[in-house]
């Protein structure tokens, strides 16, 4: 018999960081032969940068209908978890979104941050009025993929104060 069944789709949830990275994850499932259901098991070498959706087939890991039948393949589809709304994929750039103080825009501020793969980052923006929206590219530290780099976007929001107490008003009127 020729005929090969339809293949078992799983879906492999993974972090940004596993994806920034890459990571080996286990995916268990069960498939159907003709003797019953019988637990199975691959292990998916995730790749750095892959994308969400992504399709990873295991060919002959599926179900199989009858006795010395072909067996089916089984296909592992990657869903790239919301890693939270201050950090973004867009494309291979990774986008970072900081918000600092009306104080830290207008003084300036030194930034230390951990990029996903444990880099150490450093910004020195004291001294500097920083706009709302301001934002500062590190070229080459977004997703690495076999064809492409992206960057790391670090876009900085002023959380401005609902309202200023008559101190503050006053010390800026002055």
């Amino acid at each position: 018999n020729h005929y090969s069944p339809e293949p078992i789709t799983m879906y492999l949830e993974c972090n940004i960081h596993e994806i920034f990275n890459g990571a080996n994850k286990v995916v268990e499932y069960t498939r159907c032969t003709p003797s019953g259901e019988i637990p199975g098991s691959v292990t998916v070498q995730v790749q750095r940068g892959w994308k969400d959706g992504t399709r990873v087939t295991f060919h002959g890991c599926g179900n199989q209908l009858v006795p010395d039948g072909l067996s089916g393949d089984l296909i592992v589809v990657i869903i790239e978890k919301n890693p939270g709304q201050n950090l973004v994929r867009n494309g291979n750039d990774l986008i970072f979104t900081y918000f600092i103080s009306l104080k830290h825009a207008l003084l300036g501020i030194r930034l230390d941050m951990t990029n996903l793969d444990g880099e150490h980052l450093e910004f020195d923006l004291r001294g500097t009025v920083i706009p709302d929206g301001y934002t500062k590219r590190l070229l080459g530290k977004g997703f690495n993929t076999k064809t492409s780099i992206g960057d790391l976007i670090v876009i900085f929001r002023v959380n401005y104060p609902e309202k200023l107490t008559l101190e503050q008003t006053e010390f800026i009127e002055k």
